[in-house]
């Protein structure tokens, strides 16, 4: 029998972008900056630095359900103060157009962001978020919060806003060691290195997956809940030293608690910039906070059915939860690694459980498939 803590593991594990995704990702990012720092106007103002925000740089990405692009969020910053906002994103956008290539790759301008398609190649669009130094930041752990431009989407008009992407990253990298020793995990910036991802992470990854299959099964792709805000709760509700099923289960009991509620609006405060409500549009928009509240409910209810299922069913379970097609894959892996265990007198089986592993119980014998 097959672990669910493994089942849950190897399904995280599909979900992943591949090696060659990763190091196209970086070269994209990186000249795209380096572009930008060879711009006439952007030198008067000083150099322009890439870095990622967002899911590839948390390691918390999640393939899509049907093929469609990966969103990849990256911040340039530029280390200058006082520069208005409407400046600032003029000037990425109109340096952008200057290559015949990110010209023809370019998307309207966008609220916060200037988006590039990469989907004929590489089939994912990179959103780029100007930002400045903040002439009076805030600081997590000493890393300064930074100004963001944010555009009106009724008025045009440009304002700054406050964040903290660096200072999110190490927040959540603190979260996710522990109950653990501190060890290197996953980062876009470390993309030569060899990942050891952790229990958050992973559980961030089923927490998506889950969500975009069951409103997938609805019909919908509006007002889904975001992923940052499923990130947070999750790793402040994250204390280490669990398993991943156990660690999936009491996070999911308790994701709530980290939505606060104050003269009927709704707040799920960035734990490095707490000017940032993550949020803020559940209170233009309730549909979006009906949507959490209703998926959080189903993710419960799967999960208690899960534990108290039995194969076939947990089979059946994990499908509606995480896809069939997917699900097979990882059952397949795992089968196919068990073999190869079995082969090589590595296989043990728990005589209580009759869970499979590598460290203690019976070993289990090669199958002859001739009687001995």
């Amino acid at each position: 029998m097959i672990s669910i803590n493994s089942l849950l593991a190897e399904i995280a594990e599909l979900l992943e972008l591949t090696d060659t995704q990763f190091s196209n990702i970086k070269s994209s990012y990186e000249a795209v900056a380096m572009w930008l720092n060879e711009g006439e106007e952007i030198k008067k103002y000083g150099s322009v630095e890439i870095f990622p925000q967002g899911s590839v740089g948390l390691g918390t990405v999640v393939k899509p359900l049907r093929g469609e692009e990966y969103d990849v969020d990256m911040v340039l910053h530029i280390n200058r103060k006082g520069i208005p906002a409407r400046e600032l994103k003029r000037m990425i956008g109109d340096r952008l157009k200057e290559h015949s290539t990110y010209r023809r790759m370019l998307d309207n301008e966008g609220k916060r962001c200037w988006t590039l398609n990469y989907a004929d190649s590489l089939s994912y669009h990179m959103d780029i978020l100007p930002t400045k130094e903040d002439s009076e930041p805030k600081y997590y752990n000493g890393i300064p919060s930074i100004l963001a431009t944010d555009k009106d989407e009724w008025t045009g008009l440009y304002s700054d806003k406050s964040t903290n992407p660096r200072g999110y990253l190490a927040w959540f990298f603190e979260s996710a060691q522990k109950g653990t020793e501190k060890r290197k995990v996953f980062a876009i910036e470390r993309i030569e290195e060899y990942p050891r991802k952790t229990n958050l992470q992973k559980i961030v990854q089923l927490l998506k997956r889950h969500r975009d299959v069951y409103f997938d099964s609805l019909g919908m792709e509006e007002d889904l809940p975001l992923s940052i805000i499923i990130t947070t709760l999750a790793a402040k509700e994250y204390i280490g030293g669990q398993d991943l099923w156990t660690a999936l289960q009491t996070i999911a009991n308790n994701l709530e608690h980290g939505i606060k509620i104050c003269n009927n609006k709704y707040y799920v405060y960035n734990p490095t910039d707490l000017e940032e409500n993550f949020a803020e549009k559940w209170n233009q928009k309730n549909r979006k906070a009906e949507n959490f509240f209703r998926w959080n409910n189903q993710l419960k209810q799967d999960l208690n059915r899960l534990s108290l299922s039995r194969f076939p069913e947990t089979s059946e379970l994990l499908f509606k939860m995480f896809g069939e097609a997917i699900t097979k894959e990882a059952y397949s892996s795992l089968s196919d690694s068990a073999y190869r265990l079995r082969e090589a007198g590595k296989l043990k089986a728990d005589t209580k459980t009759g869970i499979l592993g590598t460290v203690t119980g019976e070993t289990v014998r090669n199958h002859t498939f001739y009687g001995k």
